[in-house]
């Protein structure tokens, strides 16, 4: 005799109960691999906004400096001009 009965052609409630679980398990499954892959996305954009910051403080610090220095030139060169 079958472990599995059916009843008009349809599985018993038993086998779909089963087959719910084993449904949610991968559901659960698929899902907490979707939340780990979107957190590395997160935290790999957050690195890329960092680095970006990073880069644009470095060259507002570099233009600042080039300026710094092209103005103390300038004022060099006066200075020289006026004591020749």
């Amino acid at each position: 005799m079958s472990a599995i009965k059916q009843t008009n052609g349809a599985p018993s409630p038993r086998l779909h109960e089963v087959s719910n679980q084993h449904t949610d398990k991968e559901v659960d499954e698929s899902t907490a691999r979707i939340q780990s892959q979107l957190r590395l996305l997160q935290a790999d954009d957050v690195a890329q906004i960092g680095k970006k910051r990073q880069v644009q403080g470095t060259l507002l610090t570099a233009g600042f400096n080039h300026w710094i220095m092209t103005f103390a030139n300038v004022k060099l060169y006066l200075h020289y001009l006026v004591a020749t």
